[in-house]
């Protein structure tokens, strides 16, 4: 549904009116008057310009932009506590287990993920992890559990290639026996990649929408490797 700038401008009045922050209410009027001034209909501006623009207009638009930032972190925390209970309860309706990893709560360090374990006896498991600290640069694949897990030639080399024909093709290392990034093939998109750089992941986890395609996407990695992965040996043999 496309809306007209009028219809904006009407929206950004209301919520003005309805800010209890300072801040916040300066800045939503400062986006409206904004809109109303400078929106040109031919006018064709980044939506970073046009944001840039809007916080440097004045000495309070700039503060309010800070105090933004400043929650922005609190923003995040919350979003994802909540990304984290609703995929747990939807991996639960299929007896799967979700690992959780602490930094994905706070800190957000380098290699931070979370992963869905499909049984308590298999050593290995779908993971998604960032290779870089802040939300960044999101991978996904099939991980051992730990480095005390051997590696088996033909479980992994079979594992390989299912992943391969089912999904796109991928990379094998030490620890994944098959991996790729999270825009790869299309399985969530460019806009899932980068937390630190995109809304879309955290509008998708306010909408319940992520943890959504999460559990949509353990369950065809869990019907494509299910004989693979039964066939692994139990930690308690490793």
């Amino acid at each position: 549904m496309r809306t007209s700038y009028a219809d904006v401008i009407d929206w950004l009045t209301d919520c003005a009116c309805q800010s209890k922050a300072l801040v916040v209410r300066i800045f939503i009027e400062e986006l409206a008057k904004f809109i109303r001034m400078n929106i040109n209909w031919e006018l064709d501006m980044s939506e970073e310009n046009e944001l840039k623009n809007l916080i440097l207009r004045s000495t309070d638009s700039i503060e309010s932009a800070f105090h933004v930032l400043m929650a922005m972190e609190g923003v995040k925390q919350e979003l994802l506590k909540t990304f984290q209970n609703q995929l747990e309860n939807k991996l639960n309706a299929h007896g799967f287990e979700l690992v959780w990893d602490s930094s994905m709560t706070k800190g957000w360090k380098s290699c931070a993920g979370f992963g869905v374990k499909f049984s308590k006896k298999h050593n290995l498991y779908l993971r998604l992890e960032f290779n870089s600290a802040g939300l960044h640069d999101l991978l996904w694949g099939i991980r051992r559990d730990n480095d005390s897990i051997n590696n088996d030639a033909e479980i992994w080399s079979a594992i390989n290639v299912k992943m391969n024909t089912q999904f796109c093709s991928g990379k094998k290392t030490e620890w994944w026996p098959w991996w790729n990034w999270i825009d790869t093939n299309q399985e969530l998109g460019s806009g899932f990649r980068h937390w630190d750089k995109s809304e879309i992941a955290w509008v998708s986890m306010k909408e319940g929408v992520l943890a959504e395609k999460i559990a949509s996407l353990a369950i065809r990695v869990h019907s494509t490797l299910s004989d693979c992965l039964m066939s692994a040996p139990d930690k308690s043999t490793t």
